[in-house]
Parts: structure tokens; sequence; C-alpha cells
């Protein structure tokens, strides 16, 4: 068979996108959001401090993850689920802040249980 063009050519590979210089999964648009519905227009938020708020809700994201993870295997457990994630939770935050995560995690637990229920079968 005779190559063709594509076959001379070879892929370009792709540098890792979480190389540290960005968040995995980047919460600026809802920073800015919140920091809108706070302050309206009369106070703005730089770019830079944005960025700075991003990378910190990313490294706690990772502490919680990785507290999970110790938790699990301290449990011998293999699922993890909304206890476990409030016990990881308790040992990565203090004070105002774990109080505020863990009431709003419930309150977002209770709510997915709720939109989860299937609605009876109606009777013709």
């Amino acid at each position: 068979m005779p190559p063709t063009a594509a076959d001379g050519k070879k892929k370009k590979k792709r540098g890792d996108p979480h190389d540290g210089t960005k968040p995995r999964c980047s919460q600026a648009v809802y920073v800015a959001k919140i920091h809108k519905a706070q302050h309206g227009t009369s106070m703005t938020i730089s770019q830079a401090a944005v960025s700075e708020i991003d990378r910190v809700i990313e490294h706690i994201i990772e502490n919680i993850a990785e507290s999970s993870k110790e938790v699990l295997k301290y449990t011998k457990g293999e699922t993890l689920n909304d206890k476990i994630l409030q016990s990881a939770v308790e040992t990565t935050l203090s004070g105002d802040l774990k109080r505020r995560a863990i009431r709003r995690a419930k309150e977002s637990v209770a709510a997915f249980k709720a939109a989860s229920v299937k609605p009876a079968p109606v009777a013709a």
C-alpha cells in the first residue's frame, strides 16, 4: 500500500493540562458571580485575585480528597459516601468554614435525594 500524507506526519504529544499552572477545575466564573452578588458594581475583583482564590479552592478540594482516601483506608471501605466525606471535611477544615461546609453538603444531599425520588405512577 502506498504511503499517504497522514502516514508521514507524527502526532504532536499534548502536554499535561494539569501541570500545575492552571487549576484542574476552575471556579473563577462562580467566584466572580458571588463577588458581584455580594458587592455589586461598587467593588471589583482582579483576575489575579480570582486566580488565587481558584488555587485555594483547588487546594482545599485536593486535601479533602486525600483525607477521604485516608478515611477509606482506616475504615477499610471501598465506597465514598457522605459520611466519609463529612469525616474528611472535619479533619481538613476548622471553625465556621467546617460548619458551613458540612451544613451545605447535608442540604445538597437532601436536595439530591428529593430530586431523585421517582414519582408514583398515576393510576388511570
